[in-house]
C-alpha cells in the first residue's frame, strides 16, 4: 500500500540529526535578533522618507526576509524533533505555519519590489495563518514530552496570544477602527519573542549527544 504524503513527511523529519536540530533552535533565535532590529529601525524611517543606516524603508523590509527564513528553519526544527511522537495533527500545523510564514516573505517581497498593494494583502493573509498553524502544532507539542517542561506550551502559547491579538485588530478594522501603532507594535514584537523562545527551547531541549527520545546524534 503506498504511503500517505503524511507519512512521507512524518519520516523525513524523523531522521533528521539532533545536532541539526538544535542549528535550527539557534537560526530561530538569530532571526528574531534580526526580525526586532529591521522592524526598530524600520519605524525611524519615516515611511521611507528616511535613511537609516543607509537602508529605507524596503531596505529595512527586505532585512526581516531573512528572519522570516530563519524561522521557517526553526519551524522545520521544531517539528523534526517530534517527528515520531506528535502525529499527523503536527505536520498539519506544520505546514500551515510554513504556507503563513511563505505567503508573508512573498508579500513582503512583492510589496516592496512589485506592487504595494496585492503585496500588503499577502503579507497579511500569511500572518493570519501563522497562528493557526502555530495552536495546531501546538497542541501535539504540548502532549508530547520532548521538549523541557516550560518549552512544551510555547507554540501553543506563542500562537494563542498572537491569534488573539489579530482578532482585536481584524475586529478594529471591520468597525472602522484605526489599529493602534501600539497594537501593531506588540504584534511585531510578539512574532519576534515567539519564535525566539522557542529556538531556546529548541535549543536547551536537545543534547547534541544524547539527540531527543526519537533522535539520533549526527
Amino acid at each position: 500500500m503506498p504511503k500517505t504524503f503524511m507519512q512521507i513527511a512524518s519520516e523525513a523529519m524523523a531522521h533528521v540529526p539532533s545536532r541539526l536540530i538544535r542549528w535550527a533552535g539557534l537560526a530561530a533565535i538569530l532571526g528574531a535578533a534580526i526580525w526586532w532590529t529591521s522592524w526598530i529601525l524600520n519605524s525611524f524611517t519615516k515611511d521611507g522618507s528616511v535613511a537609516v543606516l543607509g537602508l529605507s524603508e524596503r531596505g529595512w523590509r527586505t532585512v526581516a526576509n531573512s528572519a522570516l527564513l530563519s524561522f521557517t528553519g526553526g519551524l522545520a526544527g521544531i517539528t523534526a524533533a517530534h517527528a515520531s511522537r506528535a502525529g499527523k495533527l503536527a505536520i498539519v500545523g506544520f505546514l500551515t505555519t510554513l504556507l503563513g510564514l511563505v505567503v508573508m516573505l512573498a508579500g513582503n517581497v512583492i510589496e516592496f519590489w512589485v506592487a504595494s498593494s496585492p503585496g500588503g494583502f499577502m503579507f497579511l493573509f500569511g500572518l493570519l495563518v501563522q497562528p493557526i498553524g502555530l495552536i495546531l502544532l501546538g497542541i501535539p507539542i504540548f502532549k508530547a514530552n520532548v521538549l523541557p517542561r516550560w518549552g512544551r506550551p510555547v507554540p501553543l502559547g506563542f500562537g494563542g496570544i498572537l491569534g488573539l491579538m489579530l482578532v482585536v485588530a481584524m475586529v478594529r478594522m471591520a468597525t472602522g477602527i484605526r489599529i493602534q501603532e501600539k497594537l501593531a507594535t506588540a504584534m511585531i514584537m510578539t512574532i519576534g519573542l515567539g519564535w525566539m523562545v522557542l529556538g531556546c527551547a529548541l535549543w536547551s531541549g536537545l543534547s547534541a549527544k544524547k539527540g531527543t527520545p526519537n533522535q539520533h546524534a549526527a
